[in-house]
């Protein structure tokens, strides 16, 4: 299974009225404009047999019609088989959020914050083996499916690391 992070972008600007936005700095605009340059992080700055996936999960501003809100939320979601290539994603998020910011003039730089991390999740190969020839002889090889990879993410990985006790006991073996 997938690596996998929540990064929220906290964009502010300066509130105002609909009816005078040139007197506001509008942080709905600035996360538009982020969010479709997020988009090409994944097919303009990793190579193309790189596994990711950049999800814009929800973005939340303001509460009128004609009032330009002081603050726009963006949450992501980001989805790799490597740390690297995961920093690589958080800096270019980074990167572009300060650089958005800038360009609209905003009041100060976004705030940029990840939650629910989970590891790559990989499996032993000798266990796999093991649990491979157990299915093999009960059920037979012909119902035995070879699954392609999934981006799907959990906290699987964490079972059996040291100081990870919290999941129940002591850490399951390799």
């Amino acid at each position: 299974m997938f690596a996998s992070i929540n990064v929220d972008v906290r964009r502010f600007g300066k509130g105002g009225h609909g009816s005078a936005p040139q007197v506001a700095i509008d942080p709905v605009i600035m996360a538009s404009s982020l969010i479709m340059k997020l988009q090409t992080i994944r097919s303009r700055e990793l190579a193309d047999d790189v596994p990711a996936v950049v999800t814009i999960g929800f973005v939340n501003a303001g509460v009128k019609h004609n009032v330009i809100p002081d603050e726009a939320h963006i949450g992501l979601n980001i989805r790799t088989q490597s740390t690297n290539v995961q920093e690589q994603i958080i800096n270019a998020i980074r990167r572009m959020a300060e650089a958005e910011a800038q360009a609209f003039r905003a009041p100060r730089m976004p705030d940029i914050t990840t939650s629910s991390e989970f590891p790559l999740t990989s499996n032993s190969e000798p266990i796999d083996q093991r649990i491979r020839a157990v299915h093999t002889a009960l059920l037979g090889s012909e119902n035995i499916i070879e699954l392609s990879t999934i981006m799907a993410s959990e906290d699987f990985s964490r079972y059996g690391l040291p100081g990870r006790h919290h999941y129940g006991g002591e850490p399951i073996p390799y």
